[in-house]
């Protein structure tokens, strides 16, 4: 089973727990209608009731991926890397997004790594900012030293920071991919589920973006919900957490958090 039936499966199993719901996935259209538009997953429950399920990733901005696979191969292995560890002591390594352009990652993150082992000691505590050298290209990365008990050993721990502000065009265009064979398909309800697998957006930043493109967007009332499945921690601690995103809601936001181990061997 794909990682985005996955999703669907883990949604549906809460959504029917948390609302009383009886919906079992009883067809995956993509897999059939390969030469034309059609949806993720169609329900049914034993009243003969449909619901109608697309799924979509979305980024946390415009062109995140690319960013995000250079962050991947030059920063994160720092993370890995227990040698450039200060015991007692989390260091967190920012820059901002867009700061690795095109060129050897591998090269940048043993770069890094040089730097990191070379300058370390001489971090103050709190908040300082660095000029990396030995790159053929400006990089400065902001550090954060911190004490702290819980690690003994120390961490090292990176993120991004500045991201752009157009996530509106990221959920425009996953609106535009998926709204309308959603919205055109048979069933008797309709859910848009959107997974965010990345920490820096969050579900009322989808909510304020669809309201504001209501209007370019009528078949949002040929469905019923918008909701999010936020699967950063999926494959590490084997749960998703769900929260519906649209329509706004006025009190509680329904939500729930569905055990689900990832399988990672599947295709």
């Amino acid at each position: 089973m794909r990682r985005d039936q996955q999703a669907v499966e883990a949604f549906i199993r809460g959504y029917n727990g948390h609302l009383g719901r009886r919906y079992k996935v009883v067809e995956w259209p993509e897999e059939v209608e390969r030469q034309k538009q059609a949806v993720e997953a169609i329900c049914r429950d034993q009243e003969g009731g449909t619901l109608a399920v697309e799924h979509t990733l979305v980024q946390p901005f415009v062109g995140e991926k690319d960013d995000n696979q250079r962050f991947q191969s030059a920063f994160v292995p720092l993370e890995q890397d227990a040698s450039l560890r200060m015991p007692g002591f989390v260091i967190l390594l920012t820059l901002p997004v867009g700061a690795i352009p095109k060129v050897r990652w591998e090269a940048v993150g043993s770069a890094l790594k040089d730097w990191l082992r070379r300058e370390r000691d001489g971090f103050a505590e709190g908040s300082s900012r660095h000029s990396i050298s030995g790159l053929s290209f400006p990089l400065t990365v902001s550090v954060d030293k911190m004490v702290s008990r819980c690690y003994a050993d120390g961490r090292v721990l990176v993120g991004r920071s500045d991201m752009p502000e157009n996530f509106r065009d990221v959920i425009k265009k996953a609106l535009d991919t998926k709204l309308p064979k959603l919205a055109a398909t048979t069933s008797d309800e309709r859910i848009l589920l959107l997974e965010m697998d990345n920490v820096p957006r969050n579900p009322i930043e989808v909510t304020d973006a669809i309201d504001s493109l209501q209007r370019e967007f009528p078949d949002l009332a040929k469905i019923e919900e918008v909701w999010c499945a936020l699967t950063n921690g999926w494959e590490t601690e084997g749960s998703v957490f769900f929260t519906r995103a649209w329509p706004r809601s006025a009190v509680e936001w329904p939500s729930f958090t569905v055990s689900a181990p990832f399988v990672t061997n599947q295709p």
